[in-house]
């Protein structure tokens, strides 16, 4: 088991780094940010300057401290806002550099497109210890009914620091896609931690509800982890489950056939492959009317098959060499 610090020693090291903060200040800038905090800025504008209080953040907790209170400023140029970098009280000591988003980011706004003279709120900021990162995205798997398919795969991992649970009702592979350059890939370096997994859970709704043949929705799912891969995730992939379908009487026929093509060329695209439709039990056609193991929907799980899913996806993260 490699070294991992304590409660309190996560908690000690960010207090320490939010000390530094009290009265300092933090500069949104548009551009590219810059490769580290001691890199010079490069052709970036400033676009609005948010000073800390006395007392910057609040006292951490598991590895987080959350800034207090940050009052509204003044935009004094326009553009997109990409990055902020923290100031020491001096306004000329670098703390270090943060992401700038919406939403699941270092330091959010309601918007990224800032205009001079206009008013500038500060909605969250966070300071986090670097570890190793886990995401889960997905679909409703992940978020139906109360599942605990998440909670039970990372009850036998030792070796996140923190995971996020990005699970969405509906969503469909290529929505998926679409998101993760603002939802999912944000995470990755806002976490510069030893290792970063995102676990792909789809291709049900890609299928069912997008109507894809076995050809495109094996592309989307290809497509979706190449783009994680580019960006430095390691991807764990999950094979498609038996599912009822009105209007759709062949979906297994499809999904049998995507899932032979995952199960051939999964090491071209992908770091780990969690196959769920190996399983005796709940990967074989119809499966979804063993009320045992679903939910009796004719599509999702129950916890008693989540907890028999679950080993899958941890024996492969594991594959990788994590804990």
């Amino acid at each position: 088991m490699s070294y991992e610090s304590s409660a309190a020693t996560k908690n000690a090291s960010v207090g320490a780094v939010a000390a530094l903060c009290n009265s300092g200040f933090i500069r949104v800038y548009s551009g590219t940010r810059p490769a580290t905090p001691d890199s010079a800025l490069s052709s970036n504008t400033l676009l609005a300057t948010f000073v800390f209080g006395a007392t910057a953040f609040g006292a951490a907790s598991s590895g987080i401290a959350t800034a207090n209170a940050i009052a509204s400023v003044t935009a004094v140029a326009s553009g997109i806002a990409s990055f902020a970098r923290v100031f020491q009280s001096d306004g000329t000591t670098v703390i270090g550099d943060l992401n700038c988003g919406t939403s699941v980011n270092d330091i959010t706004f309601p918007t990224l497109s800032f205009v001079s003279g206009a008013t500038i709120s500060c909605t969250s900021l966070a300071l986090f210890i670097s570890a190793n990162t886990l995401v889960f995205d997905g679909n409703s798997f992940l978020v139906f009914a109360g599942s605990l398919l998440v909670p039970y795969i990372c009850d036998v991992l030792e070796s996140f620091g923190q995971y996020f649970n990005n699970g969405v009702g509906g969503e469909q592979t290529t929505t998926m896609t679409a998101n993760a350059p603002t939802v999912t890939d944000p995470l990755f370096r806002r976490y510069q931690g030893p290792g970063n997994v995102v676990v792909a859970v789809e291709i049900t709704n890609d299928i069912a509800i997008g109507g894809a043949s076995a050809t495109t929705a094996y592309n989307d799912i290809v497509a979706y982890c190449a783009a994680r891969r580019s960006v430095g995730w390691k991807v764990i992939i999950t094979s498609c489950l038996s599912r009822t379908v009105s209007g759709l009487p062949n979906f297994n026929t499809i999904r049998d056939a995507v899932n032979a093509n995952i199960a051939s060329n999964w090491p071209t695209f992908a770091d780990g492959y969690a196959n769920w439709a190996s399983d005796p039990i709940m990967g074989i056609d119809g499966a979804e009317n063993n009320t045992t193991y679903f939910s009796g929907d004719g599509v999702h799980p129950n916890n008693v098959g989540y907890a028999r899913l679950a080993p899958y996806v941890a024996a492969a993260i594991q594959s990788l060499g994590y804990k």
